[in-house]
Parts: structure tokens; sequence; C-alpha cells
């Protein structure tokens, strides 16, 4: 017997054209088709992407080498203005001030005559010419030692905040870039022995003078907002003063000489004036770290001599002077010193 034929099955309705299929028609054939059909509205979407992304990164680019802005400068340092750091062009001498110069604001700083000795600094700095590290130094005794004075018609503030002026205007006038002369007039500013001012009766022996600026500061610092300092002035004048020495015009003159010392100023004014040359220092610090970091390249920042001037080649290691620097941040911070410490002792934290 011969099988039986299948009956085919006729479906009521008629089919749908998508049911439809060409024999060798795919599914993804046709995804494809159908994705190929360009939306309007997509290519809108995509060139604002494009723009966006085009736009963030001019802003960005402008940002970045915006340098006076993005490193919190006054303004920008004129030997950053042209493409070639101008103290390494041959054709623009840039020199320290004279030696006749230098001489006359050491003749008027020996005799007390502090403002007119500043006026000869301002006008010694100029695009071609710095202060030298002896005047630096001299400028920095000023900050610690100066005493009011009734006869001299100014205040000792004010006189404070114009060395401040003259120092922020020769750091940014040269920042301490590459140029071999003047990284080396910086690095004797902070690091060469201070003088020992041998006719008066400080102590600055006892607190590490002859390392420099900055580790005389931190010790004298950190000795100041401990419990072993006094409130008052340390050095007693009555004491030290000779009988023959009290009451003449010559008695005057020696007292001055030698009680116009940082040791003679209350606890509070000590660490005010400490304050004021490390918020100084940082400043000069911060164009090396900063300028010479983010535009000069250079691997041997200013800061490397200071912090790690017993070994240059450990640079950025944790040393007694960066645990000295993280101290003295906790102690102002604990004893709730002042915002304008905290700011200057966090900047100095930041640096290292």
């Amino acid at each position: 017997m011969s099988p039986k034929k299948k009956k085919m099955k006729i479906t009521d309705g008629i089919q749908s054209p998508a049911s439809v299929k060409r024999p060798n028609e795919s599914d993804g054939a046709s995804s494809k088709r159908s994705k190929s059909a360009k939306n309007p509205d997509d290519d809108i979407q995509a060139k604002k992407r494009k723009n966006f992304v085009t736009a963030c990164e001019q802003v960005s680019y402008k940002a970045y080498f915006d340098h006076r802005s993005r490193l919190l400068l006054l303004y920008l340092p004129p030997c950053m203005k042209i493409s070639v750091c101008k103290h390494q062009d041959s054709k623009t001498l840039v020199k320290e001030m004279s030696s006749e110069a230098e001489e006359l604001f050491l003749t008027d700083t020996r005799t007390n005559v502090w403002c007119e000795a500043l006026e000869v600094c301002k006008i010694c700095i100029t695009p071609n010419q710095y202060l030298s590290a002896k005047v630096l130094k001299e400028i920095v005794e000023i900050i610690l030692n100066a005493h009011e004075d009734e006869y001299a018609g100014h205040s000792v503030s004010y006189l404070i905040d114009k060395c401040q002026q003259i120092l922020m205007q020769n750091f940014s006038t040269h920042p301490p870039c590459l140029t071999k002369t003047l990284k080396k007039c910086y690095n004797n500013f902070l690091t060469s022995p201070l003088d020992n001012r041998e006719k008066t009766f400080t102590n600055r022996t006892n607190f590490g003078h002859d390392k420099g600026i900055v580790k005389y500061c931190m010790n004298r610092l950190e000795y100041e907002i401990s419990a072993e300092s006094k409130d008052e002035s340390i050095v007693d004048k009555l004491e030290n003063i000779p009988e023959e020495m009290k009451q003449s015009v010559k008695g005057l003159h020696w007292q001055k000489e030698k009680f116009e010392i940082f040791e003679c100023h209350t606890r509070t004014e000590r660490i005010d004036r400490l304050m004021v040359v490390l918020d100084s220092i940082i400043e000069l610090l911060q164009y090396t770290s900063n300028l010479g970091n983010q535009i000069m390249r250079s691997n041997k920042p200013l800061m490397a001599y200071v912090l790690w001037s017993t070994n240059i080649l450990y640079t950025g290691a944790v040393n007694s002077n960066c645990r000295q620097i993280l101290r003295l941040f906790v102690y102002v911070v604990h004893l709730k010193y002042p915002e304008a410490y905290i700011t200057t002792m966090t900047n100095c934290h930041k640096n290292p």
C-alpha cells in the first residue's frame, strides 16, 4: 500500500507583509537596513556633544596656562612673560644690586633709619637687578627685632608691612628660576648663618641660628608656643643695665643697642614676628614649587636645599625638618591660634 499523503493545513486570513520574507533574507539584514536610516535629531545631538568637548578643551587649556590665576600669583613674574626666561637670555643682563647700594642700605640699618633703608631697596629692585642675600637677611632682621620708636614718625606695624612688600616685590620680580646666580642668592639667604649679634643680649645661638633663617624660625616658633617660654620679655632689662648706663645720653644709646632685639618682645609679639617671616619665606618657596614644577621644570627646587640640605638626593623623604613642620602645624591648630597663623602653617605643611 502506498503511504498516505499529508493534507496541507490552510489557515484563515491573510498573512501580514512583515511575516513574508524573501528566501535568502535573514533577521540581521533587516535590522541593518533599519539602522542605516539616519535620524536628523541624532546628528544634532552628536554635533552638540562634539562642540561641548571642544569648548571644554579650550577652557581647560586657557585656565591651565593662566599661571597667574591658577598659582594665585599677584602677577606673573616678568621673566616668564616671554618664551624664554629672561634670566637665561644672554642679551639681557640681570645682576645683583651694586655693592655701593648695599653699603648704603646697611649704613641706614645700623643707625636704625629703617624706612630710608627700605627705600633704597625699593629703588634697587628693577627688571634687571635684584637684592643681595645680605640685604634680604637684614630685612628679616628688621622684622624680627624692630621696636616702637616715638621719634621715628611711623609705627612698627607700618615698618613690618613695608618689609614684607619689599620682599614680595623682589621675589615676584625675580623668582628663583634655573639661573645659578639667582638660585645661589636665595639659597644663601635662606640657609647661610644669621648674624649672632654678639653686642646684644640675644640668645639666638640656642636655636640653630647657624643653620639659616628657616631652621631658626621653626626652632624658635616651636619653643615660643611651648610651656617653657615666658609671656613677658625673655631678657630682664633692669638686671642687665649697669648703674652708670641708667640715666645718661650714653646709656640710652647703649640700651638701644643692647635691648632692641627679638627677645625683648612679649611672647605674643615674638610669635607674630616669626609668623610674618615664615609667611614671606613660604611665598618664596611657593614660587619654586609652583613655577619651578609647572613652568620651569626644575628638578632641584630651592625647597630641596632648604629642607633636605644634608642630603639633597633624598628630596621628598620625611626627615626631621618635615616632622617639625607637621608638629608646628598640629600645635597651632590644637592651641587655636589665629586663622592667619593656621593659614601660614597650612601653606608650609603643603609645600613639602
